[in-house]
């Protein structure tokens, strides 16, 4: 699906709905469910991001973990939530050090990734990938998700 929004806020709102949507028909998943976020700087992604949290009951501001790489809430009801920002990331072999693998085989995790490109071929088959475009002016997005299943 293609969307286009043209505030911060339409994009953080995009994102609670593709939460929902997704969460309600991933229910009975056997992985984590992982959304992979692709753009460039200051296109959308901690927006979007924000917009994951809140649809998750997650309280607090959703800052990007660019130097830690990694984050882990607890989730109220059962799971956790991992955020990644891979921007630093240089060398692929440091993805085996974050053990994404063991975060994406429990079902009962959701995994955000900012800079998901830097992931390689680790990510699972089944992600929900959402790229981000400036749009025609300053504020509009443009925002492409689809289901890779």
């Amino acid at each position: 699906m293609r969307y286009v929004t043209t505030s911060a806020r339409t994009t953080e709102r995009l994102g609670q709905e593709i939460t929902r949507e997704t969460a309600h028909r991933f229910k009975k998943r056997t992985q984590a469910l992982v959304f992979a976020l692709d753009g460039p700087l200051g296109g959308g992604k901690t927006t979007f991001t924000k917009g994951i949290f809140k649809a998750l009951g997650v309280r607090g501001r959703s800052v990007s973990p660019t130097f830690i790489l990694l984050r882990r809430i607890k989730l109220r009801d059962k799971g956790s939530l991992y955020h990644a920002d891979l921007y630093r990331l240089e060398d692929p072999r440091a993805i085996q050090a974050l053990r994404l693998k063991e975060i994406f085989a429990a079902p009962e995790n959701i995994v955000v990734i900012e800079w998901a490109k830097h992931a390689g071929r680790t990510l699972p088959k089944k992600t929900v990938r959402v790229s981000f475009e400036h749009g025609r002016n300053e504020r509009e997005r443009i925002i492409i998700v689809r289901e890779d299943k």
